[in-house]
């Protein structure tokens, strides 16, 4: 849920070829009454959803997109959404998904300090991930969330250690199964229909997952910290 407009909008980060123009059509479904009414039994909410394309695409052929759907009068609130550019045949039922962010939080959040890593590929380097966790925890991190494309079975083993414990949340980042993504930050360094590994929008991914559940957040990758020049206490 977007709550940060004057109008009630739901919004969907998602990913688009730059060069079309497409009219995206919103499909909510809705609790009413205090009941949740299902899209598969055929009662949706239809709107108009308005699209922008993030400017830092680095002239890869896709980019990352803002999908804005308004929530319509009839929905009181909005529990799931599907994007789709007919809405005259559902007879291949779009994927709906759940609408996160339901309420707003100006404090009290689950965590206090979250730290992203977006995105992992190919990772070995077990020694300094497990470094990095313990220099995290050290730093007051309470919750550390990782994009993972692909790694190895010794890292994973580490995750699964960390994960076990409530440090770590692995969120699997499946974008390449869907387009070639480049291992650069531009197509002339790293041939790819989207800029490295779907990052841009992995990292919008995670600040509307967590913008209500910690106060600060940190982006950074595995093999760097940022540590403060001083403290007050």
């Amino acid at each position: 849920m977007e709550h940060r407009h004057i109008t009630r909008a739901v919004r969907i980060i998602a990913v688009a070829l730059r060069t079309e123009a497409v009219a995206y059509c919103c499909i909510l479904s809705c609790q009413e009454n205090n009941k949740r009414v299902e899209h598969s039994k055929g009662k949706y909410h239809i709107s108009e959803g308005d699209s922008n394309i993030h400017s830092n695409h680095f002239d890869f052929e896709y980019g990352t997109v803002d999908i804005l759907c308004p929530v319509p009068a009839g929905c009181a609130v909005p529990f799931q959404v599907a994007v789709t550019k007919d809405v005259t045949d559902l007879e291949h039922q779009p994927a709906f998904l759940e609408v996160l962010n339901q309420e707003t939080r100006s404090d009290s959040f689950p965590h206090n300090f979250t730290v992203c890593f977006s995105a992992m590929f190919g990772f070995t380097n077990v020694l300094q991930l497990v470094q990095t966790m313990e220099m995290l925890r050290l730093l007051g991190v309470t919750r550390v969330v990782i994009y993972k494309t692909s790694c190895s079975a010794d890292t994973q083993r580490i995750l699964d250690y960390y994960t076990h414990i409530g440090l770590v949340e692995v969120i699997p980042w499946s974008i390449p199964r869907f387009l070639k993504v480049s291992d650069s930050w531009l197509p002339s360094l790293g041939p790819g229909q989207l800029h490295y590994y779907g990052q841009i929008l992995a990292l919008n991914d995670f600040v509307y997952r967590y913008m209500y559940q910690t106060k600060y957040i940190s982006m950074h990758d595995v093999d760097e910290l940022i540590l403060p020049k001083q403290v007050d206490r």
